[in-house]
């Protein structure tokens, strides 16, 4: 009897003791976006609730809020540009928790460089050609670009258009996705744009198609599917080398540059192009179009075009125009000619500032110009963005300005010798006024992976991306470069 009573004691204790629950299996993210995650799990036999537990960087593991009774979760106490792990625990009687679960990440890209999508072999002149890019919804970099000969078998007229972004989800870069497979694309200027609304999250993608034809498509889910609307061009329309697309609450501003005269076209996204209404930027005596420019929206939705004309005296000047308005002259070359001049637009709010690249004056390695304006009428005098040592920087370019007003320019590198030359590719110019600039690169050492098609762009926290084609003995991909608020502003200081 006294064995009997012992066992049913031991037996009794041993029940009452909390039993830790297996660890949950199969942790995901079945949404992200800039304000909240969403996470699910298998569910675990005899757990009573489970614990969510998260880190941010390299930090500790702490809980994301009260333990759940579910198998998912949703966290909205986020940073919209901090990258987050996850994992998630079973809790048993007595809150006595398991092991944890795997662990996922989510966010934005990864700090520092990035390959988003690698050359395939023996195509890499054909591979991210004219290359653009913008962000997405989430402030995360999203690109568009030609991939001309996709077969490798010297017939361009088998190129597609292909669209490619990065999934906060699965925390990865999707795979392309074909926008256009419909001939050959020319090789132009400035021959694709790609824009975002920021009210509505619609993306739009304008190029130049074979036959001198112009395209438009829109994506509403991110750029998963995409919807084409072919552009007729009208008789009296030059041959366009260039294009540039806007969209702001659901309205498309669209400009296509050619010898004549820039077309501007603006309507509701809703419509058929045929509905949307076409201008043209008025002549200006003394002027002949180069087929060069781009459009840009100011900070309350209102569209303003850059572009290039040659002077009848002389050398060539970048225009500013706003629709109902005459055009005013930004800067001049001073008389010098310049076959490849370029110019690009970007806002200050609802202040114009024009980045142009060509000579205007006797110093070789002034081939980069800033100038700003406050009403796009009267123009400050230019500002020459010094080079890195004696390597010259030109168009294909592309400037941003910051939430804090500061501003970074990436031009492209045209040649010159390797003399006082202290940095690698992309060159990048940072300026926290328009005045003072300093040129570098966030690589400061690989001098032998050249970039192209670089875009540059702020997000909302102030941290800095640079978007390129990367050609080199260490990388062959699309590329982005993800600096962060704080590090963005000082990236030159390898010079």
């Amino acid at each position: 009897m006294l064995h009997r009573w012992i066992a049913c004691v031991l037996f009794s204790a041993g029940a009452a003791v909390a039993q830790n629950p297996t660890a949950p299996k199969d942790l995901e993210v079945t949404a992200a976006t800039k304000s909240s995650v969403s996470l699910s799990w298998k569910a675990v036999a005899g757990a009573a609730g489970y614990q969510v537990e998260r880190r941010s960087g390299s930090g500790a593991f702490a809980a994301a809020g009260e333990h759940v009774p579910e198998t998912s979760a949703t966290d909205s106490k986020i940073d919209p540009y901090t990258i987050y792990t996850y994992r998630v625990k079973a809790l048993g009687q007595g809150a006595a928790a398991s092991a944890a679960s795997n662990e996922v990440q989510v966010g934005p890209p990864p700090m520092g460089f990035n390959q988003v999508s690698p050359t395939p072999e023996d195509n890499g002149n054909n591979y991210g050609y004219a290359a653009t890019s913008t962000l997405d919804a989430n402030d995360d970099p999203i690109f568009a670009f030609y991939h001309r000969d996709p077969n490798h078998n010297g017939h361009t007229n088998e190129s597609v258009v292909l669209f490619v972004g990065w999934d906060r989800a699965k925390y990865h870069w999707r795979a392309p996705v074909k926008v256009d497979d419909a001939g050959d694309f020319p090789d132009r200027l400035i021959p694709i744009s790609l824009a975002r609304d920021a009210a509505t999250g619609q993306l739009a993608l304008a190029w130049l198609r074979q036959e001198d034809k112009q395209a438009v498509a829109f994506s509403n889910d991110n750029g998963v599917t995409w919807a084409m609307q072919p552009i007729d061009r009208l008789e009296d329309e030059n041959q366009a080398t260039s294009c540039s697309v806007a969209l702001s609450g659901g309205e498309i501003h669209l400009a296509f540059f050619n010898s004549k005269s820039p077309v501007y076209m603006t309507g509701k996204t809703s419509d058929p192009a045929s509905k949307w209404k076409r201008s043209y930027v008025p002549a200006q005596e003394g002027t002949q179009q180069r087929g060069i420019g781009h459009l840009a929206l100011d900070s309350s939705g209102k569209p303003g075009i850059a572009y290039i004309v040659n002077l009848d005296a002389g050398g060539v000047a970048a225009m500013y125009w706003r629709p109902g308005s005459n055009p005013a002259k930004a800067l001049d070359s001073n008389g010098i000619q310049n076959d490849g001049a370029d110019a690009r637009l970007a806002f200050e709010g609802e202040k114009p500032r024009v980045l142009f690249a060509g000579s205007r004056d006797k110093v070789d390695l002034h081939l980069l110009w800033f100038s700003a304006s406050q009403d796009g009428a009267s123009w400050s005098e230019p500002v020459a963005i010094p080079s890195d040592g004696n390597r010259l920087m030109g168009g294909p370019m592309s400037i941003a300005v910051s939430p804090k007003a500061s501003y970074a320019v990436v031009a492209t590198d045209n040649a010159g010798n390797w003399d006082g030359v202290k940095c690698g590719y992309p060159k990048l110019s940072l300026s926290n006024d328009g005045r003072q600039w300093s040129t570098c690169s966030p690589n400061p050492r690989d001098k032998d992976t050249r970039d192209s098609y670089t875009t540059a762009a702020y997000a909302g926290d102030g941290s800095l991306y640079l978007t390129y084609r990367a050609e080199g003995p260490s990388m062959k991909a699309l590329v982005v470069w993800r600096g962060g608020a704080s590090g963005a502003a000082n990236v030159a200081i390898h010079k």
